[in-house]
């Protein structure tokens, strides 16, 4: 049986939305027990459930979501706080978190953001839809605002720096060991005047690598390096690279705090300065998005665990449930530096 809604000349409009009071007087039984039967079936028998769904069906009954939600505590909705869909690495985690979600029964709520206060919103926003948690991949996450994140549920800063101590959970890699793995690498190579690409100014993940990057050159008595300023964008990443050519002496190899600022780095390198990469200029980047292994590339970069982090984030969010209540959990996950063609030794310098 179909119900057909009319408009106000008496005419068809279309199927109308069958509801909860039509399934239950159809199944003799109440109101109530058919929100039960949607919510999991407690409180009705497997009798009674049995045939509370098997009405629904023959009346193409859907629950509305919303509405369970009041009853379960739960949205089944899980905010994404996105800040760059044009960075490959960070697209490619969206596309597989949103899966992953998916197959939990979680609906991603995406918002895209630019600045600190386009997190707020998002922030907000997400708090009126009582997400069941929230994931954030942005570097645009002020300290201040992630102490009051686990209000707003289970909040995994993925991708973004560790704040120990915080009232927010994070998912990291150890950005500090990274940059200190990329000076030992950078310097065992015989390199002695490097450069640096940071990300956008007060970012933590950027922080926390350039930190380590120059700790191990202290260490080593290595020259503190040449910097520019690459806002975690393809054409920062060129306007730094050219900057950073333009000295004197110019750097033989640059260490970029993102790889999709080492793309535009190594373009502008090869094409408007004419520099060859690695023969003239070696260049190591950080993610190992899915371009960094494309022949034109071939990108030595810093691989953060994509899938491990992204598991890591769901686990934090089952395991916190819907009360909300426990504490944050942190987890900073190994990276490991990748070789590949855009790094050369010095001396094999032809």
């Amino acid at each position: 049986m179909k119900l057909l809604a009319k408009n106000a000349t008496g005419r068809g409009t279309g199927p109308a939305r069958v509801t909860a009071w039509q399934v239950a007087r159809r199944a003799k039984v109440s109101q109530s027990a058919v929100s039960r039967a949607f919510a999991g079936g407690a409180g009705v028998s497997s009798e009674t459930r049995d045939r509370i769904l098997a009405v629904a069906t023959e009346l193409g009954y859907q629950p509305n979501a919303l509405a369970r939600g009041l009853i379960t505590q739960r949205s089944g909705i899980a905010g994404v706080v996105i800040s760059d869909f044009g960075n490959p690495f960070l697209s490619a985690a969206v596309e597989r978190l949103s899966k992953r979600l998916g197959r939990i029964g979680l609906q991603p709520l995406l918002i895209a953001v630019d600045t600190e206060d386009d997190v707020r919103a998002a922030l907000s926003t997400l708090e009126q839809y009582r997400v069941d948690g929230c994931f954030v991949i942005s570097p645009h996450m002020p300290q201040k605002l992630a102490r009051r994140y686990h209000s707003v549920g289970t909040t995994v800063l993925m991708f973004n720096p560790q704040m120990t101590g915080l009232d927010a959970s994070f998912v990291s890699v150890d950005n500090v060991a990274a940059g200190r793995a990329v000076a030992d690498f950078l310097l065992d190579e015989g390199h002695v005047r490097l450069g640096y690409v940071h990300g956008p100014r007060g970012a933590g993940t950027d922080r926390d690598r350039y930190a380590g990057f120059v700790s191990r050159l202290e260490e080593r008595s290595a020259a503190r390096p040449a910097v520019g300023w690459g806002e975690y964008s393809y054409h920062g990443g060129a306007r730094a690279m050219k900057a950073l050519a333009a000295q004197s002496p110019r750097p033989t190899a640059v260490f970029c705090a993102s790889d999709i600022m080492a793309m535009g780095a190594m373009d502008v390198a090869r094409n408007a300065l004419d520099l060859a990469v690695p023969e003239d200029l070696s260049i190591v980047g950080f993610d190992d998005a899915p371009p960094a292994s494309w022949p034109s590339y071939d990108l030595t970069t810093i691989r953060q665990p994509m899938d491990a982090m992204i598991e890591a984030g769901i686990e934090i969010l089952l395991d916190a449930g819907p009360d909300r209540t426990n504490k944050p959990t942190q987890r900073i996950l190994d990276s490991e530096l990748v070789l590949r063609s855009s790094t050369l030794t010095p001396s094999a310098r032809s």
